[in-house]
């Protein structure tokens, strides 16, 4: 996944600057959360970024879908995440379980810019810059 963002030393403590920033500005950062199964690491993942986003205002939207959910209806959230006009950024914990394409699904969290990855600091961070550059394309 591209991100095109360079991830500073401390991204949690720039998350959090960037988004009492946007509050300020109306803007509350959003970062959707598609996770497919129960994997430990990915269920770890997902209960840290809530955590931390919490604690600085960074709103998450969960979408929780069982590992035998097929390929298509994986798709048919991303097109909705994507679509989503509250969620900046978007973080599917990988990999996706084993009877789907990862590529393929892959390709269509892609398609809107709102892909991100990395470790929860670093996604937070990465939302908030998101949320950035969007309110900065309204203001102009």
């Amino acid at each position: 996944m591209v991100t095109n963002t360079a991830i500073p030393a401390n991204p949690l403590e720039e998350a959090a600057r960037i988004t009492e920033e946007m509050i300020l500005k109306g803007v509350l950062p959003g970062l959707g959360v598609l996770r497919v199964g129960a994997e430990p690491d990915h269920v770890a993942l997902e209960e840290e970024l809530v955590s931390k986003a919490r604690t600085m205002g960074i709103v998450i939207e969960k979408y929780i879908m069982n590992a035998k959910s097929e390929e298509s209806d994986v798709i048919d959230v991303i097109e909705v995440l994507n679509t989503d006009y509250k969620l900046h950024a978007v973080v599917m914990p990988g990999p996706l379980p084993a009877h789907m394409d990862e590529a393929n699904v892959r390709g269509f969290l892609g398609d809107a810019g709102k892909a991100v990855s990395g470790e929860a600091d670093e996604l937070l961070y990465q939302a908030a810059v998101k949320a950035q550059k969007w309110a900065e394309s309204y203001e102009e």
